[in-house]
């Protein structure tokens, strides 16, 4: 023990401070000291020492020890100076700190501190005084080893009080520090989350990856075609298109703008709307899209449209605006190569067709779940239940508005996409080495390309890179009949144009005559050889004439 306390007096200056400032648990450095404590301490320190054996000697036989197993005497002369001030003030420390007088507003030295207790009279009751030096007591009281004592410092002797000779605290240390939380250090305020994506926002990402959220509409959020999609099709649709929001949210949101179905007019208004109106215009003018195609876009029968062709005869003709044109037409060309097919014209044919239908079971889907629910659990009473009864049969009722199968199912109208036939199907690739017709259009079970009755979306995506791959073969074909159709009368009007220009007449060579270029250059030769021709003649007079003077 005696090699420990000047161990811990040449690290720290004193026994007792450096017990307070390593071995102790608190704070303050007057709580007993545990042997799983004592141990961590003694590795801290690096205590080379037998730990075990250090600890017997102290504790002898007990679970914990405190400063008064390693400096007894020291021990015993703050219980006696505890008491004295603790007679004398009986809020302890705290007034007696308002009778010392020192130098320094805040600190309070050994002189000082010695002299307060000389002046008022703090003696022992007990004989033999403080038992060891007033000095020992001021250096265990000094914790930091400053030299100088503070009233933080000085409340050690409360805590010594309360826990020696069971003083009653007081009343501003009763409450451990470490119990009381610490203040909260300043911090910029708390950012904002950031408001949840709105169907704008949705429509907005869709335009910048696909061009326009039509054409995203169809070729990645309703591969069925069946007009509307489920939560599970639009969260499938939504992870392939990369959006990382919540799409349930996004599913309620078109799902309270479409009217109870999540559909393309929720998503995108502005192209409902067009192709509403292109359908008007269509049946008012020309009896039908087939007329229209026929008569005003595709007069030469060459199967195919430009975009550039489709927006100028729309808005010229149908008096649309050629924004809306656009939008009609990118909902169509969903391979995205700017040209348009007359077969690719069953979209709007069968746009939002059987709609009310789908209304009607989605309604009665819901009234049969909300009276399942109140069957299933009574508790929950009537409230929502439809007085319906189920059916007869027992049979469940599923509707699903974005699925084609289910027996409730909707069937899809006479020129959708479950009976969608390609123009460029059975073309002949000879260019490509293909002679045979392209029958891939038609999946191995027997079913149309497109047709929504295979619900795996792998099958939907294959089928769809199937569609665009050939109809970029076949648009080899047909773009280029279509460019000469549409220059063929340009090009006749240039060549009798030409033709009649370039005859001879009866004065040579039309070019020789008619070319004002050619004339002023031949005018200008002419007289330049004019000229040469009489400056030439003028010369040889006067040789003559000086000639003949000379003879």
């Amino acid at each position: 023990v005696k090699g420990f306390r000047a161990f811990l007096a040449h690290k720290f200056g004193g026994s007792i401070r450096g017990w307070r400032r390593a071995v102790a648990p608190d704070e303050v450095g007057v709580a007993p000291v545990l042997f799983s404590d004592f141990c961590f301490a003694m590795r801290e320190l690096g205590w080379s020492g037998n730990a075990m054996s250090l600890w017997k000697a102290l504790s002898n036989g007990k679970d914990s020890v405190g400063i008064q197993d390693l400096e007894p005497n020291v021990a015993l002369g703050l219980d006696r100076l505890s008491v004295a001030i603790f007679k004398r003030y009986k809020g302890g420390v705290q007034d007696a700190w308002k009778d010392m007088d020192h130098e320094h507003g805040l600190r309070l030295t050994f002189c000082e501190f010695d002299e307060f207790l000389d002046n008022k009279d703090f003696i022992p009751a007990v004989a033999g005084g403080w038992v060891v030096p007033m000095r020992r007591l001021f250096e265990a009281i000094d914790m930091s080893g400053r030299g100088s004592l503070t009233l933080e410092d000085l409340r050690f002797i409360d805590r010594w009080a309360h826990l020696r000779v069971h003083v009653p605290l007081p009343p501003d240390l009763r409450l451990d520090s470490r119990d009381v939380a610490d203040p909260e250090p300043w911090a910029p305020p708390p950012v904002k989350p950031p408001p949840d994506p709105s169907i704008a926002d949705f429509r907005a990402f869709l335009e910048k990856r696909f061009g326009s959220a039509s054409r995203a509409w169809r070729i990645a959020l309703d591969l069925k075609g069946t007009g509307s999609v489920s939560i599970s099709d639009l969260g499938k649709g939504c992870r392939s298109v990369g959006w990382k929001h919540d799409h349930s949210q996004m599913f309620r949101l078109l799902k309270e703008a479409g009217q109870g179905l999540a559909r393309l007019r929720s998503l995108d208004p502005e192209t409902a709307k067009a192709i509403d109106r292109f359908k008007e215009e269509a049946v008012s003018r020309y009896d039908g899209l087939q007329d229209l195609w026929a008569e005003l876009l595709d007069p030469g029968s060459t199967g195919t449209v430009s975009r550039t062709e489709f927006v100028r005869d729309v808005a010229v003709e149908l008096e649309m605006r050629e924004a809306d044109a656009m939008r009609v037409f990118n909902a169509l060309d969903t391979a995205g190569t700017g040209w348009v097919a007359n077969s690719e014209l069953g979209f709007l044919e069968t746009f939002e067709s059987g709609m009310e239908a789908k209304y009607a079971a989605a309604a009665a889907y819901e009234r049969q779940k909300t009276l399942q629910l109140s069957q299933a659990f009574p508790q929950w009473g009537p409230q929502g239940a439809s007085s319906e009864p189920a059916s007869s049969s027992g049979a469940k009722t599923t509707f699903n508005p974005g699925s084609g199968s289910g027996e409730d199912a909707m069937d899809l109208t006479i020129g959708s996409l479950g009976r969608f036939r390609p123009p460029w199907q059975d073309v002949q690739l000879a260019a490509t080495g293909i002679s045979s017709g392209i029958k891939s259009a038609a999946s191995p079970l027997g079913r149309e390309l497109y047709a929504p009755h295979k619900s795996s979306r792998s099958f939907q995506y294959r089928a769809l890179a199937n569609a665009n791959q050939l109809k970029h073969r076949w648009l080899a074909l047909a773009a280029e009949d279509r460019c000469i159709y549409s220059n063929h009368e340009t090009v006749v009007a240039d060549r009798k144009v030409m033709s009649q220009a370039l005859k001879k007449g009866s004065s040579g060579d039309i070019f020789r005559t008619s070319s004002e270029f050619y004339r002023l250059g031949v005018d200008r030769l002419l007289q330049k050889d004019a000229s040469r021709s009489l400056l030439g003649s003028h010369q040889e007079t006067e040789e003559f004439c000086e000639s003949f003077h000379e003879t």
